[in-house]
């Protein structure tokens, strides 16, 4: 018979094993510049691998210093933050995002090309940027990170990975793009009903809607192997792995976290090492502070949030002009999230606000509406609290999920480019009579809330998974080693085709030369 164990050693394995993590990981996460969407859904994954007790480091550019201190207290954050020195300055980059505004906002195509090809270059400078930094990068290589995260928009993970000879993961801010689910992770994809990114089409599209969505994905597709190749030379010039294309290097990503969820995106496959993770900034909200909560409550009719988000910015007066005088007409009162011109009269309605904690306003119940550009984040969190958007997309996913959000039923979608203040209005007072809009986005909310875990939660158990068994090789599919031809079954088309070619040939002579017996056997008896 076993002695008994000791109660003070029971005590002390029980502390142990909820206090103390069994192993811990070391993880890289590429945060980007440091500020926006894409920053900050990078944090909320750093943040949640840290509470788990393992060593987090948090890579972004110089850019915006201030702005990471002010989000992310030396004191209170639980992940390390390095900095590199970037090739480009925080006036250039806003410049440029300024500039696929207005572009945008014009719908000058030639414009938003050009737009383009300058965001392309600012991206491939920021890695080129960490590839030169040999401070940052001997650190990293001390470091021996068991893991690494970043985002696709900034193509450099796969390098940085590849030069610290690290598995990888792939994290999207948006929804998935078709032509790079179809490229990196070799997914099954059809444009007659999966809608490609930036098209703004619904699933169920028209003949013509079909054509596009073809011609875009297939625009996409090419665009996507261009800016890749480019980053060939620093696979070079750097001597991380060259005889492997930048393109076969994402395409070794361990696990491609998305940032979609089905309660409110289009059903389509998925590979196995795909993760949906929507909705990473969701969280129930926080007290307002007193003077927004006195300004909150002084509404009998409600409050409505209306904000351009974190790039976005008026930079024409008749447009703030237009959105004070449809603003001015509602019975609510509204916080507007100031970012650019503002009206030259603000209603007496409505409260400027330089900065909103937006989703701690979107849980408040006096909160009956968000105007809103659609940013995928902000989207999730109204869902989250189940608050009904009219939104105004301005430019890339932002028409994808303006339209995901009227296919679903859970507010309006406008177009910026031709909008007027009555439009605004009747649809403010649209959404906010028809009751079928808060009962549908409150139907949404159960369904995206109802998960044991959160999307951060998700992304980290899979993140461990892969540190723990140095990748997820078992995901990869074999589709992976095939070649254009073999995948799309080009030659086993071409086999069978030749085959019933040959066959229909071979009948045809047998045909013709069975006549032709059959005629000289006439012809003979007739002589005869």
């Amino acid at each position: 018979m076993m002695a008994p164990v000791p109660s003070f050693l029971l005590l002390a394995t029980f502390i142990l094993n909820f206090t103390v993590p069994s192993f811990a990981f070391n993880f890289l996460i590429l945060g980007t510049e440091g500020t926006g969407s894409h920053y900050y859904i990078a944090t909320v994954i750093a943040e949640e691998l840290a509470n788990r007790g393992n060593n987090v480091t948090l890579l972004v550019s110089d850019m915006y210093p201030d702005l990471v201190a002010a989000v992310h207290d030396d004191n209170t954050r639980r992940f390390d933050v390095v900095f590199y020195k970037s090739l480009i300055t925080a006036d250039e980059g806003q410049g440029i995002l300024q500039q696929m505004v207005e572009a945008s906002l014009a719908g000058d195509m030639v414009s938003m090309i050009k737009v383009g090809s300058l965001l392309e270059l600012a991206l491939f400078k920021q890695c080129k940027s960490i590839l030169i930094d040999t401070a940052v990068i001997d650190r990293l290589q001390k470091e021996k990170f068991d893991f690494i995260i970043g985002d696709l928009w900034y193509i450099c993970v796969g390098l940085v990975a590849q030069l610290l000879h690290t598995p990888f993961a792939l994290l999207t801010p948006t929804a998935v793009s078709i032509s790079m689910q179809s490229q990196i992770n070799v997914c099954p994809t059809n444009p007659a009903y999966i809608p490609e990114l930036i098209s703004g089409f619904d699933t169920k599209m028209t003949f013509m809607e079909r054509l596009l969505n073809t011609i875009i994905l297939t625009l996409n597709s090419i665009q996507n192997r261009r800016a890749l190749s480019r980053y060939d030379k620093l696979k070079t010039d750097f001597n991380i792995k060259p005889e492997r294309s930048t393109y076969e290097t994402l395409s070794e990503a361990e696990l491609f976290f998305v940032n979609t969820n089905f309660a409110l995106d289009f059903p389509r496959p998925l590979m196995p090492h795909v993760v949906p993770v929507g909705g990473l900034t969701t969280k129930p909200s926080h007290p307002l502070t007193e003077e927004l909560e006195s300004f909150v409550q002084s509404s009998e009719d409600g409050v409505i949030i209306f904000s351009l988000g974190s790039y976005c910015s008026i930079t024409d007066q008749s447009m703030a002009d237009m959105f004070g005088e449809a603003i001015s007409q509602v019975s609510q009162k509204v916080i507007w999230k100031r970012k650019g011109k503002e009206p030259q009269r603000i209603p007496s309605n409505v409260k400027m606000m330089d900065v909103i904690p937006q989703n701690d306003l979107l849980g408040h119940p006096k909160i009956r509406l968000i105007i809103y550009q659609c940013g995928i984040n902000g989207i999730f969190e109204a869902l989250y609290h189940g608050v009904p958007i009219i939104c105004i997309p301005i430019f890339f996913d932002q028409f994808d999920n303006a339209q995901r959000v009227a296919s679903r039923g859970i507010g309006l979608r406008l177009d910026i480019r031709t909008l007027t203040s009555k439009e605004l209005l009747d649809a403010i007072n649209t959404v906010l009579g028809d009751e079928s809009f808060k009962s549908n986005v409150v139907k949404l909310s159960a369904i995206f809330r109802d998960n044991p875990k959160t999307p951060a939660q998700r992304a980290a158990d899979w993140a461990e998974f892969a540190a723990r068994h140095n990748g997820t090789k078992h995901l990869r599919s074999a589709a992976h080693d095939l070649t254009f031809i073999q995948y799309h079954l080009i030659d086993v088309w071409a086999f069978i085709i030749g085959c019933i070619v040959l066959f229909v040939g071979l009948l045809i002579t047998c045909c013709r030369f069975t006549l032709r017996l059959l005629c000289g056997s006439s012809k003979k008896v007739k002589k005869e």
